[in-house]
């Protein structure tokens, strides 16, 4: 919604498909056999998929590639703002999960990898 009230010309569909895209790779890649996901049962309230590959979907220079994409491919609908909004929305997916994993790549390139450890506690992940 924010980024609706930062550029009305922008709709909320291409707004969501922009910051959810990376999750979409993810199930594009796993079907496809590129990267792999664990499935794992819990009674709490609990992540119940545990990646175990996830470089091409998840990483900080595939998140602001597929912003830059999705700038690129409305800029001439929405303005070079709403351009700028879809790549912080392309980039906001990454931050998000940071919060909650334990580690995700820089780039799906190398072996750097950044995370918080947040998801252990569920207060701090509902923050």
């Amino acid at each position: 919604m924010v980024a609706k009230q930062a550029e009305p010309r922008l709709s909320l569909g291409t707004a969501v498909l922009a910051a959810t895209a990376a999750d979409l790779l993810l199930f594009a890649f796993v079907l496809g056999g590129l990267e792999d996901v664990g499935f794992r049962t819990s009674a709490g309230a609990a992540p119940y998929l545990r990646p175990l590959q996830i470089q091409l979907s998840h990483s900080l220079l595939t998140a602001v590639a597929v912003g830059v994409v999705a700038a690129t491919l409305c800029w001439r609908t929405v303005g070079m703002r709403g351009a700028l909004v879809l790549i912080v929305l392309g980039a906001s997916h990454w931050l998000l999960d940071l919060i909650t994993s334990p580690a995700l790549p820089l780039s799906p390139f190398t072996n750097v990898y950044a995370g918080w450890l947040l998801s252990r506690w569920i207060y701090a992940s509902a923050a």
